[in-house]
C-alpha cells in the first residue's frame, strides 16, 4: 500500500517520531515508520528504499542525534533522488551538518522547540495537507499553561466583605450595557534578515586559512550606512594583484579555479495573523560594470616543462618570461635567471617553458617571473621532486531553486525570480537565492521580494544595498 509520508529520523527520537505518526494519521495521512511497517522478515534497507519511492512527502525529526546519523543522511540522499518535498521538523537550535545542508538548505522549516507540542504538530499537519493538495484546518491556538500560583491565606473577614462588596457591586451595573468584546488587532510585521551564506570575515590572511590557493570565497564588508561589499577573492587572485609569489595550480574537472556561487541567505519572521506567500525575487540593479582583466595561471611542473594558461577575460598578449632551477640549499636569486627574457605566445591560450639543470635527486625549486607586454612582474616559486598534486576535491555548494543572472554590463536594470514559499503565522523560515554573473563583473543592487497575506494589495521587503565584485573564470583558449 502506498503511502502519503515517510518518516525519517533518529531512534533517540523515536517518542517524537511515534507522536507525529499519531498526529498524521488521525487526519487520515497514511504514514511509513520504522520499525512498525517493516514487514516482519523483510530486509530493512530494502523496505526503506521502496517506501520512500512510493511516499510522497518527506518529515524529518532534526536533532544533534539526526545531525550526526549515516542512516538519515542516505535516506535523504533518496528523497532527493526521488524529488520529494521534505519538511524538517526541528527539536534543537543548533547548526546543520554539511551533509544534511546539502539536502536540507532551502526547505521550508518547522520550529518545535518550545511547548506546547500538540500546536507543532498542528502546524506540520497543515503544511503536509498542503504538500498533499488537501484542505486545510485552521490551526487551533494552544494558550501556554498558566503558572500555579500559591493561594493566599485570607481571613474570612476578609473574604466575606470582598465577597458582599461584589455583590453590591452586581447590582448597582445590573442594567448597564456590557461593553462591545475589543476587535482583534494584528500589529505585527514581516520582517527579513539578509546575510551571505557561509562567507568569510576578518582579514583575509585569516580567512583563506585551511583554503587552496584557487578556491575563490567571499569576504564580506558592512558599512556604516547598512550596505554590504562583497568581494570575490581566493589566494592566488591575491598574490597576482600584489605581485606576491605565485604558487602552480592543478587543474580540475571544472577548470582551475573553485569558484563557489553567491548565496544571499533570507530568514524571515512572519509575526502577523495571516498565512504570507512569497511570490517573487527582484534584484533591482543600479550598475553593472564588466570587469575585463587579463589573468595567467602557472600549472605544476610535468615532464620537466612548465605551462602557463590564460583564463583572463582578455588577451594577455606576449610574455616574456625568465626561469631557473635551485638546489634545495642554494638560494632564490634573481641574479641566476637568464639576463635576456624569453618571449611565450599565449594568444592561443597556452605556451610550455622547458625547464633545464634540475638535479637527478632531492627537492629543488623552480623560481622565475613573467610580465605581460608592460604591466608589473610576477614572480612564481614552485618545489620540484616531489609527488604531483591531485585535482582538489571541493564542498559540494548547497542546492537551490532560486536563482538571479546579473547582466554583465549596463545601467539601471531589474532582474526576476519566481518564488513559492508559505510562511504560516507566528512562524520562521529561511531560503537561500543564488547570484550568478556571466562574467567577471561589479554590481550594486538591493533584493526586493514580493508577498501576498491575503489583506490587499502586494506587499514588498527590500533587503540593503549591495555592491558585489564576482569573479567568473573564462575557459582557457
Amino acid at each position: 500500500m502506498a503511502h502519503d509520508v515517510f518518516i525519517s529520523y533518529s531512534s533517540k527520537n523515536k517518542a517524537i517520531a511515534d507522536a507525529l505518526c499519531a498526529g498524521l494519521e488521525a487526519e487520515k495521512i497514511r504514514c511509513w515508520i520504522a520499525p512498525r511497517d517493516v514487514l516482519p522478515g523483510g530486509n530493512y534497507g530494502e523496505s526503506i528504499v521502496h517506501a520512500m519511492a512510493a511516499c510522497r512527502v518527506v518529515v524529518l525529526v532534526f536533532s544533534s542525534a539526526t545531525n550526526t546519523s549515516p542512516a538519515v543522511l542516505r535516506e535523504m540522499e533518496r528523497a532527493m533522488h526521488h524529488g520529494l518535498p521534505i519538511i524538517p521538523f526541528r527539536l534543537e537550535d543548533i547548526p546543520m551538518s554539511a551533509g544534511l545542508e546539502f539536502f536540507l538548505a532551502s526547505c521550508h522549516w518547522l520550529d518545535a522547540m518550545h511547548p506546547p507540542m500538540e500546536q507543532h504538530i498542528a502546524k506540520l499537519v497543515n503544511s503536509t495537507k498542503a504538500l498533499l493538495g488537501r484542505e486545510i484546518e485552521p490551526t487551533p491556538a494552544f494558550p501556554p499553561a498558566p503558572v500555579p500560583r500559591k493561594k493566599p491565606i485570607v481571613p474570612a473577614l476578609v473574604i466575606g466583605a470582598l465577597v458582599l462588596a461584589g455583590i453590591g457591586f452586581g447590582v448597582m451595573r445590573k442594567h448597564q450595557p456590557a461593553p462591545p468584546p475589543a476587535a482583534p488587532t494584528d500589529s505585527g510585521k514581516v520582517t527579513m534578515d539578509l546575510s551571505v551564506h557561509d562567507a568569510g570575515s576578518g582579514a583575509i590572511t585569516e580567512h583563506f586559512k585551511g583554503a587552496g590557493p584557487s578556491e575563490v570565497k567571499h569576504v564580506v564588508e558592512t558599512k556604516p550606512d547598512g550596505s554590504l561589499k562583497i568581494t570575490d577573492a581566493c589566494a592566488y587572485l591575491e598574490a597576482w594583484k600584489n605581485s606576491a609569489p605565485l604558487a602552480p595550480i592543478t587543474p580540475g574537472a571544472d577548470g582551475y579555479f573553485h569558484d563557489t556561487p553567491l548565496f544571499l541567505e533570507l530568514k524571515f519572521l512572519n509575526a502577523t495573523g495571516k498565512t504570507v506567500f512569497f511570490n517573487r525575487a527582484v534584484a533591482e540593479v543600479q550598475h553593472s560594470e564588466a570587469k575585463p582583466e587579463r589573468l595567467v595561471v602557472i600549472e605544476p611542473p610535468k615532464n620537466n616543462e612548465l605551462a602557463l594558461v590564460s583564463v583572463g577575460a582578455t588577451d594577455p598578449g606576449e610574455v616574456h618570461f625568465q626561469a631557473a632551477v635551485a638546489g634545495q640549499e642554494d638560494s632564490l636569486d634573481d641574479e641566476k635567471l637568464p639576463p635576456f627574457p624569453m618571449p611565450l605566445d599565449l594568444s592561443s591560450g597556452r605556451a610550455v617553458f622547458p625547464l633545464a639543470n634540475i638535479p637527478a635527486s632531492g627537492e629543488s625549486t623552480a623560481f622565475g617571473k613573467f610580465t605581460l607586454g608592460e604591466g608589473a612582474a610576477h614572480r612564481f616559486e614552485i618545489t620540484l621532486g616531489v609527488k604531483p598534486t591531485k585535482p582538489p576535491v571541493f564542498p559540494a555548494s548547497p542546492t537551490t531553486d532560486y536563482q538571479l543572472d546579473l547582466r554583465d554590463q549596463g545601467d539601471a536594470y531589474e532582474v526576476e525570480c519566481p518564488l513559492s514559499q508559505f510562511i504560516q503565522p507566528g512562524e520562521g523560515d529561511r531560503f537561500l537565492i543564488q547570484i550568478n554573473a556571466a562574467v567577471t563583473s561589479t554590481h550594486r543592487f538591493r533584493l526586493r521580494l514580493d508577498y501576498d497575506d491575503g489583506s490587499g494589495p502586494t506587499k514588498q521587503l527590500t533587503g540593503p544595498w549591495i555592491e558585489a565584485s564576482l569573479f567568473v573564470e573564462n575557459e582557457s583558449r
